[in-house]
């Protein structure tokens, strides 16, 4: 990757771009979340679903 500094800066864009993806991921579930306790008056946190 040192020979190309092209391919560095598309990589380092790439992190930048996964890391706001996986912000929006953990606002969908705080929004479900806050959605699911307007809905039955319940507050249930939802487990990891990665594993």
């Amino acid at each position: 990757m040192t020979l190309s500094p092209e391919a560095v800066e598309w990589g380092m864009r790439m992190i930048v771009v996964s890391r706001c993806i996986e912000r929006i991921g953990d606002n969908a579930v705080d929004i479900g979340e806050q959605t699911e306790f307007l809905v039955t008056g319940e507050f249930h946190e939802y487990s990891d679903a990665s594993h």
